[in-house]
């Protein structure tokens, strides 16, 4: 007699093994996928984060400890600085330099190829068949094509995959990488605050896992898993209980809720676009109103339809999807765990999809341990739609390559982040006619303090892509209302902006902003600024040595352009 598994009951016990892999019908379905993981993370995304991380990175190399306190502005030095992203920041700082530049591409590639595998293997053993899932699995990576960034959020939905994967194997009876997350969340913790989420993610599975009939140490076995979880997330972090409070401070603070990128789907902002959202968000809408209202059939999707069989749709995973649904509504950023966290779900609508036009077609209830052999010439002909996004992003893959000029993307690492939209030729001008950049104060535009931080280290910026992780209200509220001269109905006249620049400024001698911004016609009108360079990028401006007496001590290491 097959022994029993400590998380199943005799009625529990699937007959199936819906998990194993089904190798000689399967290598063309986990090529499908490897080819969209490949073609979705070939997108070039602005690498303003990803700079930032590379000179964080190196700090933490050199001092070999997470940041406390924040060294890398002049306008909040010294305040106290809770980096959760620090281990993944000393792991891309290390594979720029010790490694290569272009070693980040390929880490990117390899977590991207890795998530698919796991997130469809997740989806194979939730809908029993590998051609849906990996239909499923690689329009879930392209409708996310425009968020994979070489950035710690990378990490969170690589760990979100991993999670799916140990929940259905859980509830196929398999229980071991589900007890090996307490290491999962050791390095999660320290490498991005999306742990937080994948800590509440974690609590909603294993209660479902709990509810399963068994013996009580048994049955509330995934929950101690998860509780050992949070107590891993505080005791192995540098920053203890802290590690746990900071991502709710950051979520309400109105600095971050005013950082385009985080904003609600609804709002006309130039931050990531949200096709894929719609497409997602319609494409479960739609499959879940035809596989449970319009096709007729007799079996129920939430009961069981043969002796022993798994449920049709696993309710917890929808339950989620809809959850994550809502919560990339609020905010744009959370499509990728969106598409990680829907891809079973899908998977199983689809396979319940099939199951009613079978029964609709034979007049008969079909077991779903039979629907596999059934399904192939429906999940043949659905192949064609990852096909052609494959083939679209694919075709679109020459035209974002084509803009950088002549002299700039000389590396996949340079043409990955775009670094002919960075302020370069600025960043080369300082370096060639300043001797020592660590005494440069900087007035920086926000969106050019990464790769300033990136390109000139030492040198201490006025602000950067931290906003919401360092900077206060009033300290975006200053830039923005210099920078356009209006902040959500708040405006400051020239004259007011002069008052406002000289008191927070005083110790600055440079200022790199945008050729179009506000601030470079007002430094143009200042008599005690100049313009020492100018490129398509960014325009430089320099105080004179003769306006401050504070502004000759922080150049006297300047060498006259």
């Amino acid at each position: 007699m097959k022994p029993q598994h400590p998380l199943e009951s005799p009625n529990d016990a699937p007959t199936t093994r819906p998990c194993d892999p089904d190798v000689p019908n399967s290598r063309g379905w986990i090529a499908l996928v490897l080819l969209a993981a490949l073609v979705a993370g070939s997108k070039p995304v602005e690498g303003g984060d990803t700079w930032l991380g590379i000179a964080v990175g190196r700090g933490i190399l050199a001092d070999r400890a997470a940041p406390r306190t924040d060294w890398l502005s002049h306008t909040f030095a010294g305040r106290p600085w809770i980096n959760q992203n620090w281990l993944a920041h000393a792991g891309t700082a290390w594979l720029h330099d010790r490694i290569h530049p272009n070693a980040l591409v390929g880490a990117k590639f390899m977590l991207l190829i890795l998530m698919g595998l796991a997130v469809c293997s997740a989806a194979k053993c939730a809908c029993h068949h590998t051609g849906l899932a990996a239909i499923v699995t690689s329009i879930s990576l392209i409708l996310a094509r425009s968020y994979w960034d070489i950035r710690p959020q990378m990490l969170t939905s690589a760990a979100l995959s991993f999670l799916m994967l140990a929940y259905v194997h859980a509830r196929a009876g398999r229980t071991a990488l589900w007890w090996s997350l307490p290491l999962v969340f050791a390095v999660w913790a320290n490498a991005h605050g999306g742990f937080l989420l994948g800590l509440l993610i974690a609590i909603a599975l294993a209660s479902a896992l709990a509810r399963r009939p068994g013996r009580p140490m048994v049955r509330y076995g995934p929950l101690a898993v998860v509780a050992v979880c949070v107590a891993v997330t505080v005791v192995a972090s540098p920053y203890g209980i802290d590690n746990l409070r900071h991502p709710f401070a950051v979520g309400a603070s109105p600095v971050f809720q005013s950082v385009t990128e985080w904003r609600p789907v609804w709002e006309a902002v130039a931050g990531p676009p949200i096709l894929g959202f719609v497409a997602l968000a319609g494409w479960t809408s739609v499959l879940g109103i035809l596989a449970f209202g319009f096709l007729p059939g007799r079996a129920r999707l939430c009961r069981r339809s043969g002796p022993g069989a798994a449920l049709p749709i696993d309710v917890p995973l929808l339950l989620l999807t809809f959850a994550g649904l809502v919560l990339a509504a609020i905010s744009r950023r959370f499509l990728p765990p969106l598409c990680i966290i829907a891809t079973p779900t899908l998977a199983q609508l689809h396979r319940a999809l099939i199951a009613r036009i079978a029964e609709a077609i034979t007049r008969r209830t079909v077991d779903p341990a039979r629907l596999a052999a059934l399904s192939p010439r429906i999940a043949r002909p659905l192949a064609i739609l990852p096909t052609v996004l494959i083939i679209a992003s694919a075709l679109a893959v020459p035209t974002e390559f084509a803009s950088p000029p002549a002299g700039v993307g000389d590396s996949l690492f340079s043409r990955m982040t775009q670094e002919w939209s960075a302020p370069r030729d600025a960043a080369d001008y300082l370096q060639s006619n300043w001797a020592t950049i660590g005494e440069l104060r900087l007035l920086n535009d926000w969106t050019f303090g990464g790769y300033l931080a990136y390109r000139l280290p030492g040198a201490r910026l006025y602000i950067d892509g931290r906003s919401q992780m360092v900077y206060d209200e009033a300290h975006l509220i200053r830039w923005s209302l210099l920078d356009t001269g209006g902040y959500r109905g708040r405006t400051m006249s020239d004259g007011d902006a002069r008052a406002e620049f000289d008191a927070p400024f005083g110790r600055i001698s440079i200022a790199i902003v945008r050729p179009a911004s506000r601030l470079a016609r007002l430094l143009r009108e200042w008599q005690d600024w100049r313009l020492v360079h100018t490129d398509r990028i960014a325009l430089v401006f320099r105080r004179n040595a003769a306006s401050s007496d504070e502004s000759r001590t922080s150049d006297r290491a300047a060498v006259s352009p």
